[in-house]
């Protein structure tokens, strides 16, 4: 008596595409970046807008939840380098 090969292994299931992120989360986002300091060229916001938009592209959001984590994120470290911030020196009195 032969026994049964077994049934095949069905592919995975492909992945679900990013998340489209709303025009208004990303408008959000882009207020929340620094402003270029007047000495810097004219293009300076462009170019940190595009970088917060590259960033997002770089995220793997997949839901509701993490394009709004993903942009948080974008956001947060804007905020860190506009502030001054560098790793570590969170606990350090800046005046």
């Amino acid at each position: 008596m032969s026994t049964p090969s077994p049934a095949p292994v069905p592919a995975p299931l492909p992945g679900k595409p990013p998340y489209p992120i709303p025009r208004r989360m990303l408008h959000t986002m882009a207020l929340a970046l620094p402003r270029p300091g007047p000495e810097e060229p004219e293009t300076a916001w462009r170019e940190t807008v595009q970088g917060g938009f590259e960033t997002l592209g770089m995220l793997d959001r997949r839901d509701a939840l993490e394009a709004t984590l993903a942009v948080q994120f974008v956001a947060l470290g804007a905020a860190a380098t506009d502030a001054g911030c560098e790793s570590g020196n969170f606990d350090k009195d800046p005046g």
